[in-house]
């Protein structure tokens, strides 16, 4: 099943990026999987601004579709973006009908105009502070007037488990290398909660739900646990 490409998504950073999660979603990564809550917090806030809810989306990072479909489903005119084919052809093969909505890019070098609305469920993460800080500066200048974004992102709570070092350290947040693991290789972010409030004011966005940490325990009995930040931030109209 065809989706779109644009050749612009092969950078570096995106290259390495896709090839992990090619092997992640071809292995199985989420299959059967639920969405996450956050997902219906996005359906329930849109909801709530149908002028928003029925203008043009973009979800970043919609990988092999376990939240994406949901969102799509409720019939929003969302495109789902993402550096994996693996991941956007999984997609397309459940529901043929989106496949004219999927595209293989890179979130830094994607140009299709506005959005009412942009969504990124743990994608706005991977690279360093430099890189995730851009993600924010990227998604405020493609939303319209009175625009909402929806992130949510690992914070530094989290009990960092596959084998690592910490390459750099910003604003109470730290980046690591993962050095085992199904991530080896890439660098992902995490962030305290006053780097994530300064990533969304420094990009121009006024925070319209604060953040709110969301931790799970690891499953199959592993120790530790996963934080995650959940927020809600719109473009000043």
């Amino acid at each position: 099943m065809d989706v779109n490409v644009t050749e612009k998504f092969i950078t570096d950073g995106a290259r390495m990026i896709a090839d992990v999660w090619d092997k992640e979603y071809r292995g199985g990564r989420y299959a059967g999987e639920s969405p996450v809550g956050f997902a219906g917090e996005v359906l329930a806030e849109l909801a709530r601004r149908p002028e928003i809810q029925h203008s043009r989306g973009l979800y970043v990072g919609c990988g092999n579709g376990r939240n994406y479909l949901k969102l799509a489903g409720a019939d929003l005119d969302v495109i789902g973006l993402d550096v994996s084919a693996a991941g956007l052809e999984q997609i397309a093969s459940k529901e043929p009908s989106l496949a004219h909505k999927l595209v293989q890019c890179d979130f830094l070098n994607y140009d299709n105009g506005m959005f009412g609305y942009i969504v990124a469920i743990q994608s706005f993460q991977h690279g360093d502070a430099a890189r995730t800080a851009e993600y924010f500066r990227r998604a405020a200048a493609m939303l319209d007037a009175g625009g909402l974004l929806f992130v949510r992102v690992n914070a530094a709570d989290t009990d960092v488990g596959h084998p690592h070092r910490i390459t750099e350290r910003s604003g109470g947040g730290f980046t690591v290398l993962y050095e085992g693991g199904p991530k080896s290789g890439l660098h992902v972010h995490f962030f305290s909660r006053g780097e994530l409030e300064a990533a969304v004011t420094g990009s121009g966005l006024r925070m319209t739900r604060p953040p709110r940490m969301v931790t799970t325990k690891r499953p199959g009995g592993a120790p530790g646990s996963w934080s995650q930040w959940e927020m809600v931030a719109a473009r000043e109209g």
